[in-house]
């Protein structure tokens, strides 16, 4: 049996994980504003953040078209390091290699948006 992947697949997807070297990792972070919640301080006393994730606006993670980012800082070395996990997923093998070929792009994006 000969399988034609454009034609018998439902999606693809691209995993990509990069370390970015970054001078004072987690506190760039940790200046990130959140929204206070007087219950969560009282429980467990001062927090920040120290990682985040962005997906998906209208879809699912169990769904075709999908993507995920994390970014948090490496927690083996969290003063020096961010590590960036992005998933992608779509129907269409040419959006998938496309975005692909931008991945790097996209982390540049991120880290002079965010920080």
């Amino acid at each position: 049996m000969i399988l034609k992947l454009s034609r018998e697949l439902r999606f693809c997807e691209v995993l990509a994980i990069f370390r970015v070297k970054e001078e004072d990792a987690i506190n760039k972070i940790r200046q990130m504003n959140i929204k206070e919640v007087p219950e969560l301080k009282d429980l467990l006393g001062e927090y920040s953040l120290v990682g985040f994730r962005i997906g998906s606006k209208n879809t699912l993670p169990t769904q075709n078209n999908w993507f995920d980012i994390e970014v948090h800082p490496t927690w083996a070395n969290p003063n020096k390091f961010f590590d960036i996990a992005i998933v992608y997923r779509n129907e269409s093998e040419d959006n998938v290699i496309s975005f692909a070929k931008k991945l790097e792009k996209v982390v540049l994006c991120i880290l002079q948006n965010l920080f």
